[in-house]
């Protein structure tokens, strides 16, 4: 998916990136790769996710843990800012668009990616009905994670 996303950013090479919620660093590679950056910033709140990343991409980008509600830059520093299937997984969504917002440059571009949740994403589907039916306490950790969609009568 990431990059049929980035031919669709249709980013300026030499752009300066941010990407929020980089986990293994999937869309990071294909930034690297077909983008041209001229730097690539990635954020993630798990330590370990970032080690992943960094190995993934051997030195290229700067890998940080951080929070997406709390992003650690000055305003207007970022020419693009990139999110890949992580926006549900945010704590607080409508801060942390708010803070890209705030660390994007004047005419920037903030974009994302996240599941298709208007269809069925059976993979998903069939493990939180596996976990509800194991336990029906799961309902609240789905919630959570923005997978609410996917309750039904057991």
């Amino acid at each position: 998916m990431a990059p049929v996303f980035l031919d669709w950013v249709k980013a300026p090479e030499s752009s300066k990136w941010l990407e929020v919620g980089c986990v293994k660093g999937a869309l990071s590679e294909a930034i690297v790769h077909s983008a041209n950056p001229n730097q690539l910033t990635s954020i993630d709140p798990s330590e370990l996710f970032l080690e992943k990343a960094k190995e993934r991409l051997q030195g290229k980008g700067e890998f940080i843990v951080g929070d997406a509600s709390k992003l650690s830059f000055q305003e207007n520093s970022f020419d693009i800012i990139v999110s890949g299937l992580a926006l549900n997984f945010f704590p607080n969504i409508e801060k942390a668009l708010s803070e890209m917002k705030r660390v994007i440059k004047p005419n920037g571009t903030i974009a994302a990616y996240v599941w298709d949740y208007s269809g069925r994403i059976d993979m998903i589907r069939y493990f939180w009905d596996a976990a509800f039916k194991m336990d029906p306490n799961s309902r609240d950790l789905a919630r959570g994670f923005g997978f609410l969609f996917v309750l039904k009568s057991i």
